[in-house]
């Protein structure tokens, strides 16, 4: 275990080299990076700021662009659903604001050998029901993780667990994986209640309805489509990670301008991703902070490799040079980006500049069309998740006009992405992907064959082996320069296949009310919002 996990540190120490770039692309989940800010909220079932009767920051406010899909932790690998389910739950081992894997509901975790993985775990944890927790939850949400087509790709190297005893597990891996302790600390390998969660299942109810976990907040309520309530759980048992205010809610406002205007006026206390062209003004406004960090995000556009249309490849390679990232970066992020042809961040652990390069190029476009068979054009609708990135595919639009394809924009909530391009009834989705400090968890979701379909994240659904025969070697070896190697290759195949179309990789940027401090950026963007306060 200590020579795992002195690798694990290694690949995360990388990863902060790699963050010198004006913009990431990944889901690497580097150390966090404290902001002076703190949230005014608006919501009136809150009691105030550091009030005489509890000590805490009121209810803060927090403006997102997307409605929740859902609350059940392995129903989704998302991140805006994620700034919630974070909060509510608790998973086996933490990564800290040092890069370390630390102890949270394991108290210890050790190989016995390298098929065998001893877990011991913190004693006296309250789930928010009351319960206590034991083996016997952790074993059955192990279980149901691995049963999920969204995330059980995670647990993949976990082929049996034994309860030992209430306190004590083992888990038999696939040898000494290389991502075991990266994804038990994923957000996914949260754990649940399990006669809690089969009663309420029992009686034909969904979890997402009335969520439980440990976290160090509990559930109040989910107006889908308008906003979701969360407030402090009194009984957390890590008082070094317990909530510093009463709760926090989580607003859905869609419109770029509305979402700034609730925060300059104080109706909400922080935004998540500040729309570019609004800096400038944000930035001038003595009552409201923006922070910039670097995030590991990357933008890009899938088209269904299994399709109709997109199966055939010269096509694929058509379109993608079509893409004019420079322009993307100017309409839809005011020139806070960088272009990006690689899968993955470039800021991200496994991100490697691909040997092929395809730049916007209409001449190669229309050549390479009559090889595909289409001298004449063609027709294919672009999902697209939010009103932001269809200032992108805009621009992909114009572009294909000139060479005789017509592109049909469809502007899609976050659910009806999911639905349709995971169940792989779309020609093309656009949308953001967020690497994660395990680049097998990165990678996994993206081009398993198995989830093609699934409802999950492969919106490539890429039919071919290669790509998987590369991620199986990738995780059967524990050196860096040697992992990378199978990386740089599965980037230089996709690029080469036109299996994705990567657009760029943008700088993060979260907005506050001046009187906001506390909260945790992650360049991942998984932040952590339990430490936020605002001063009245």
């Amino acid at each position: 275990m200590k020579h795992l996990k002195k690798f694990m540190l290694l690949v995360l120490a990388a990863a902060l080299v790699l963050s010198t770039f004006a913009a990431c692309g990944g889901d690497v989940q580097e150390k966090p990076q404290p902001s002076t800010s703190q949230e005014p909220s608006t919501g009136t079932e809150s009691t105030g700021t550091e009030t005489e009767t509890t000590g805490l920051s009121r209810i803060v406010v927090i403006a997102q662009n997307n409605d929740l899909t859902t609350l059940d932790p392995h129903q989704h690998n998302d991140l805006i659903s994620g700034n919630v389910t974070r909060m509510l739950y608790d998973t086996l081992i933490r990564l800290n604001d040092k890069n370390e894997y630390v102890p949270c509901l394991a108290q210890s975790w050790e190989y016995l050998d390298k098929n065998t993985v001893e877990l011991k775990l913190t004693p006296d944890v309250q789930f928010h029901d009351g319960h206590v927790m034991t083996s016997e939850d952790v074993k059955y949400s192990l279980e149901r993780q691995k049963a999920s087509s969204f995330c059980g790709y995670l647990l993949d190297m976990i082929t049996a667990i034994e309860i030992v005893d209430e306190l004590t597990l083992k888990l038999t891996v696939v040898d000494e994986s290389a991502a075991l302790l990266s994804s038990l600390a994923h957000q996914c390998s949260s754990i649940l209640p399990k006669e809690y969660t089969e009663k309420l299942e029992g009686e034909g109810k969904a979890f997402s309805d009335a969520p439980c976990g440990t976290g160090p907040y509990k559930f109040d309520y989910w107006n889908i489509g308008d906003e979701c309530q969360i407030v402090r759980f009194e009984n957390y048992f890590d008082e070094a990670y317990a909530a510093k205010n009463e709760g926090l809610k989580f607003r859905y406002i869609a419109e770029d301008n509305s979402r700034v205007i609730a925060l300059e006026t104080g109706e909400v206390d922080m935004i998540l991703r500040v729309p570019s062209t609004s800096v400038a003004s944000l930035e001038g406004n003595s009552d409201v902070k923006v922070l910039r960090f670097e995030s590991c995000d990357l933008n890009y556009i899938s088209p269904n490799c299994s399709g109709p249309l997109f199966s055939n490849e010269k096509l694929r390679q058509a379109i993608a040079h079509c893409i004019d990232r420079d322009a993307m970066i100017q309409v839809q992020c005011n020139g806070n980006a960088v272009p990006n042809f690689a899968p993955i961040g470039i800021a991200a652990i496994g991100y490697s500049e691909p040997a092929t390069k395809r730049e916007y190029d209409l001449e190669k476009a229309k050549q390479l069309l009559v090889e595909a068979g289409y001298p004449d054009g063609f027709e294919f609708t672009l999902s697209v998740w939010g009103d932001l990135n269809a200032k992108s595919a805009q621009v992909l639009q114009a572009a294909c006009q000139q060479i005789g394809v017509k592109v049909n924009i469809e502007i899609l909530d976050n659910s009806s992405m999911v639905d349709k391009c995971g169940g792989a009834k779309h020609d093309a989705g656009m949308d953001n992907w967020t690497a994660n400090s395990e680049p097998d968890n990165t990678y996994r979701p993206w081009f398993s064959r198995e989830l093609i379909g699934a409802g999950g994240y492969n919106w490539s659904c890429y039919p071919g082996e290669e790509i998987e025969a590369l991620m199986e070697k990738a995780l059967s070896v524990t050196d860096p320069a040697e992992r990378q190697s199978y990386y740089t290759q599965i980037n230089d195949f996709v690029a080469e296949h036109a299996v994705v179309w990567p657009l760029f990789s943008a700088q993060g940027m979260v907005a506050t009310r001046s009187n906001v401090d506390g909260i945790q950026l992650y360049p991942t963007m998984m932040h952590l919002f339990q430490f936020v306060t605002v001063a009245e």
